[in-house]
């Protein structure tokens, strides 16, 4: 599983994110990296949002905590 990297540790926070190609949007891969990120974020006690670039991975994908 993957974990939310501390800012100096992650060069994807530097980075331009990348868009998420529309084809990948049902994909095995972003469905994966989604689960991932709604299990890091609930978490996190104070937790609202988790952008993928926070994990290390630039692309423009993002969740909000409901």
């Amino acid at each position: 599983m993957r974990a939310i990297l501390p800012e100096h540790k992650n060069p994807a926070l530097r980075e331009i994110a990348r868009e998420v190609p529309i084809r990948d949007i049902r994909s095995v891969a972003v469905k994966k990296l989604i689960a991932e990120m709604k299990s890091l974020l609930a978490k996190e006690q104070y937790g609202v949002a988790l952008a993928a670039s926070q994990l290390g991975v630039p692309l423009r994908l993002f969740i909000v905590s409901g």
